[in-house]
């Protein structure tokens, strides 16, 4: 039997559904920031029309709301956020990041442990099972702090 939180909390109160403009306005928006993205990738020629676009693909994160996510052959192991919210814009970011994960892949490098997360990662010390730091994906700990 499900428990629903209103059920738990008889107190609360559910919030207002936001009108349907506020919605299409965020919508509207990341499409905006999609597009930004797609065209930097295009200029520089990283990126191309279709699904699955080559090398490139630029699609909305659903799973992060407010990034754009940046997929090389389509391939979502290899992805990458680029968060357009705030002063940390990541828009001037995108094309360096792109390249550098373009040519790691086609230089056929390898990764440097099962666990990194693209060839352009490099350990990093920590006192964890293993710590990387790449410059497209950010750092990334596995295993314990203990």
């Amino acid at each position: 039997m499900k428990l629903y939180l209103a059920q738990a909390h008889p107190g609360l109160k559910p919030a207002a559904a936001p009108a349907a403009q506020v919605v299409m306005d965020a919508v509207h928006v990341l499409v905006r920031q999609e597009l930004a993205v797609y065209q930097r990738l295009y200029r520089e020629g990283l990126t191309q029309p279709g699904d699955p676009a080559m090398p490139f693909t630029v699609r909305i994160n659903v799973k992060h709301l407010g990034c754009i996510q940046v997929a090389p052959f389509g391939n979502e192991a290899y992805a990458f956020n680029v968060s357009l919210a705030g002063p940390a814009s990541d828009l001037d970011a995108v094309v360096p990041k792109a390249r550098a994960l373009y040519e790691a892949i086609n230089s056929d490098k390898a990764k440097v442990h099962s666990l990194a997360c693209c060839p352009l990662a490099e350990f990093s010390p920590c006192v964890c099972y293993v710590s990387f730091r790449c410059f497209v994906h950010g750092s990334a700990c596995h295993g314990s702090h203990d």
